[in-house]
């Protein structure tokens, strides 16, 4: 089906006799040219001995030009000095300020779930009559537990389902 479709015309046409003498007249092209580059002359001339003492000129040269260079730094010790001296003083406004903002460290911040678990891990060596020494002052259990009466009832759950043993607390 391809086949059928391709154009078959070629717009591309060679004169004829076209190649019938391309190869004289490429070799008479040849010759020509040769003979044109050999009797080239291009005035230019180099002195005698130039090329010999090129090195040390060129090497003079690169030396001349390393003491003239002067180098001028892109950032002076005054410019440095007060940059520094701005940063620093930014830096310590800001270290202040955030120093003021933070409030003092109480227990009434803390949660009293976070002073549990900070206990119950272990983290602070208080025997527990030192802890109702310290917690006895502050809290009055009449009112807590006059605000939330218990029922008999859910007293004897508790004791029947947990151990409480480690937990009673003795007076001497």
């Amino acid at each position: 089906m391809k086949e059928n479709n391709l154009n078959k015309n070629n717009d591309f046409k060679i004169p004829e006799g076209y190649f019938d003498h391309l190869e004289d007249r490429l070799m008479d092209k040849i010759e020509n040219d040769h003979s044109l580059s050999l009797n080239k002359n291009t005035g230019f001339k180099s002195p005698d001995g130039y090329f010999e003492s090129i090195e040390d000129k060129v090497f003079a040269k690169i030396n001349e030009r390393k003491t003239k260079t002067k180098v001028f730094s892109l950032y002076n010790k005054k410019t440095l000095i007060t940059i520094s001296a701005i940063a620093a003083s930014l830096l310590l406004f800001f270290s202040i300020q955030s120093i003021n903002h933070n409030n003092e460290l109480n227990f009434n911040a803390l949660d009293l779930a976070d002073i549990n678990a900070y206990i119950e891990q272990g983290n602070i060596d208080l025997s527990d009559t030192e802890l109702v020494n310290l917690i006895g002052e502050e809290i009055d259990f009449t009112e807590s537990f006059e605000d939330n009466p218990i029922d008999d009832e859910a007293v004897m759950d508790y004791l029947n389902n947990n151990d409480i043993e480690n937990e009673i607390i003795y007076f001497d």
